[in-house]
């Protein structure tokens, strides 16, 4: 649309008018040539969704202004001021839920709005100074990001805050840093979902308190939905649309996305075009056609379980056990041999978890034929249900930073590690038929690891509350828990380096987003 104003709704209905008239002839279908169908084929297109910024929304869609009475298009909310609206186009297109399918962008919602208006507002009230904005600049510049992670330019959040903010302006932050720290993650559980809600609800009720009348705008507002938006369209991580997209056109889900969306009436003719589409979709990745890089899994992929194993609810990992099918095919290196300093640990882990200390080395590879080799494949990179890791051996030499859990020897208390990826890899490995394993089992030999250091710990636990662990800034020795099995990764984490009082330096970590979850 030509500029140099933003266009007025009536003006927008001008553009969509011959749009919606394209899509509701699509909707039943248009015969058109294609390769595979040459003499030609029906091809049906519905409107999924509409996402853009709040006033491009509220345009679009045909509903009040955000600075009107009426400005929340997903509530009967009231505001103090009047505007009115004009009737859009898309209405003509009677499948489509134009409040359910205008989605509550995030980046403008969350990040563009609400953290920029709060910092403004800390500015203006004096609660950062020009020194405090300094200080705070030289403490990101010591922010370690995964390579996969733009650098941010300008860091506000719990970390920085500290000691900065009046405390009861730090702890309101706190609960919308918390429920971003959920939100944006690749796969989220609907406990989290839950959770993040209560954290802005609780964030939007202490701003009612905290600041003046009229504070509390309606995209503000709009957080008390996001998660309406998440439970039809998917995590916020990277766009509703890029995830709900990817979604679709992943084979493994595509079967999933017509059971679960497509089940309105007016839907139906669509249902066997859809079936044709999924036919030959599966729940699961076939592991066969990646036989040179991953388990030859003959189990099914569970999602609860894979993330049982993070959770340190499953039995001991062993590393072969199924991956998501998104994780495939996975980007290899060249086939190398693993160095003598690492190669200790990968044999302690091996008699370990398969509870067989008779389990030799290569070097005396002539006395037992169940002996570990010390040739792998390095892995360029994985990705764990949306979140990418990277060990040092990827372009940009800094392995990603994670977290893992830990049982204590109790088997009970859990313990979370820190870490960061020094290269991943393909092993494999066939250990001695156990007595009492069935004789039709199949062994899958190939496991996948992270090779970890894990940064040594420390007894200050003050930030504890604020999701902030503390380290010292370097790593304990390598043992066997430096051999991970992709599968136990938490989550991955940025980190920070700060001077103590007693001019002791120490790393801070905050957790960046679990891709363990859905």
């Amino acid at each position: 649309m030509p500029g140099p104003k933003e266009p007025k709704t009536d003006e927008i209905n001008n553009y969509l008018r011959p749009l919606v008239d394209e899509l509701l002839q699509l909707y039943f279908g248009i015969h058109v040539p294609t390769y595979k169908h040459p003499a030609g084929t029906w091809i049906c297109t519905a409107l999924l969704m509409i996402a853009c910024d709040i006033p491009a929304a509220r345009k679009t869609s045909g509903f009040t202004a955000h600075n009107s009475t009426h400005a929340c298009y997903k509530c009967n909310k009231q505001f103090p001021c009047l505007k009115g609206s004009s009737a859009s186009q898309l209405y003509r297109l009677g499948y489509f839920n134009l409040v359910r399918g205008t989605i509550i962008d995030p980046m403008h919602n969350l990040f563009l709005g609400t953290a920029k208006r709060m910092v403004e507002k800390w500015i203006k009230e004096n609660n950062i100074s020009p020194a405090a904005l300094a200080t705070m600049q030289k403490t990101s510049e010591s922010m370690v990001l995964s390579a996969n992670y733009t650098i941010l330019r300008s860091k506000i959040g719990k970390a920085l805050l500290k000691n900065i903010l009046p405390q009861h302006k730090l702890k309101n932050w706190i609960d919308f840093v918390n429920a971003c720290h959920l939100l944006v993650k690749p796969s989220i559980t609907m406990s989290e979902i839950n959770k993040a809600h209560d954290y802005l609800q609780s964030f939007c009720q202490q701003c009612l308190v905290i600041y003046k009348p009229g504070f509390l705008t309606c995209n503000m507002h709009l957080h008390l939905h996001l998660h309406e938006t998440i439970n039809d369209f998917r995590p916020v991580y990277d766009g509703f649309e890029a995830t709900y997209m990817k979604t679709f056109i992943n084979d493994a889900y595509k079967g999933g996305y017509m059971r679960k969306v497509l089940t309105c009436p007016s839907l139906v003719p669509f249902i066997p075009l859809l079936q044709k589409l999924t036919s030959s979709a599966t729940t699961t990745a076939n592991y066969d056609s990646y036989v040179s890089y991953a388990p030859l899994s003959r189990q099914n992929f569970q999602l609860q379980q894979f993330v049982n194993i993070f959770l340190c609810l499953s039995p001991l990992t062993k590393g072969n056990e199924p991956l998501p099918p998104s994780s495939f095919p996975l980007c290899s290196l060249n086939a190398s041999t693993m160095s003598d300093i690492d190669y200790p640990q990968l044999l302690h882990f091996y008699q370990l978890v398969y509870a067989n200390p008779d389990i030799v080395s290569y070097h005396n590879a002539s006395l037992c034929p169940y002996f570990v080799d010390n040739q792998i494949t390095k892995l360029k990179s994985i990705n764990l249900l949306g979140q990418i890791y990277k060990g040092k051996n990827s372009s940009g030499n800094c392995g990603s930073f994670v977290q893992a859990m830990f049982l204590g020897s109790n088997n009970i208390t859990k313990t979370a590690l820190t870490g960061q990826i020094q290269y991943l890899f393909i092993h494999s490995f066939t250990p001695p038929p156990h007595p009492n394993s069935p004789v039709s089992q199949v062994h899958q030999k190939k496991h996948i690891f992270a090779y970890i250091r894990w940064l040594s710990i420390t007894a200050d636990k003050r930030r504890k509350t604020e999701s902030i662990d503390v380290y010292l800034p370097n790593f304990m020795p390598d043992n066997y828990h430096s051999i991970l099995p992709v599968h136990r990764i938490d989550m991955e984490v940025a980190t920070a380096t700060r001077k103590a009082r007693n001019n002791i330096k120490k790393t801070t970590q905050k957790q960046k987003g679990n891709s363990k979850d859905e």
